[in-house]
């Protein structure tokens, strides 16, 4: 006999109603004809990972059959470093290996190479398996794409310029940002124009026709 916890997670599993986290902490539940199901089976919607978008001989190990088990908060971590730092790419730039200390010096605690190979795989990166390692298709965003995202001055550097004033604009702040500019309105991208010790007036002047087309759009 199931208790009543019991009943009510298998109900709710059942129809596809529960999160996760409130699941997390049941050992084992058990369906009718006591059938035993371990929680790991009930990752199926949303932010869950079916445990079939994974190959099946991925471990914390890496690509190794009979490893460590992947740990779930390792996974979630990687999955957020990954969500704010990277982004795709269609050629293989980074292992695995590599890239799980990356994640490991920004979080400070240890994370497997599996669980980075998982997080990649569930966010969406196109991978390469080079013996337990992968190659990841993904690099790190520049600090200007880091920012928050409203403002003048992100709207300024997600606009795709031709060749112009413009685009030279752009480009110029993007360096900025990499120095330490942190404004985001016309005003603190004005002053800080104005503040370099040289002839400014074509950048001022391409500032006000793109300060211009931002207040129309």
């Amino acid at each position: 006999m199931t208790d009543s916890g019991e009943r009510s997670a298998i109900f709710y599993y059942i129809v596809g109603a529960v999160q996760y986290e409130e699941l997390k902490n049941i050992p084992t539940l058990y369906l009718p004809l006591t059938v035993p199901v371990h929680w790991t089976a009930l990752y199926f919607v949303g932010d869950f990972y079916p445990m079939t978008n994974l190959p099946t001989i991925l471990s914390g190990d890496g690509f190794k059959a009979n490893g460590r088990p992947l740990i779930d908060n390792e996974i979630q971590l990687c999955r957020q470093f990954l969500r704010e730092n990277f982004v795709p790419l269609k050629t293989k730039t980074r292992g695995s290996y590599g890239l799980k200390h990356v994640v490991e010096n920004a979080v400070k605690t240890y994370i497997s190479n599996g669980a980075l190979i998982a997080a990649a795989i569930l966010e969406g990166y196109k991978y390469e398996q080079d013996g337990i390692n992968a190659h990841i298709y993904c690099r790190q965003k520049q600090k200007w794409e880091t920012r928050r995202r409203s403002g003048f001055v992100w709207w300024l550097l997600t606009r795709k310029f031709k060749d112009s004033p413009a685009k030279d604009l752009q480009e110029d702040v993007k360096w900025d940002i990499e120095q330490g500019f942190d404004g985001v309105s016309y005003r603190d991208l004005r002053d800080r124009i104005s503040s370099v010790p040289r002839d400014t007036s074509a950048a001022l002047d391409a500032l006000k026709e793109v300060y211009k087309l931002y207040r129309n759009r």
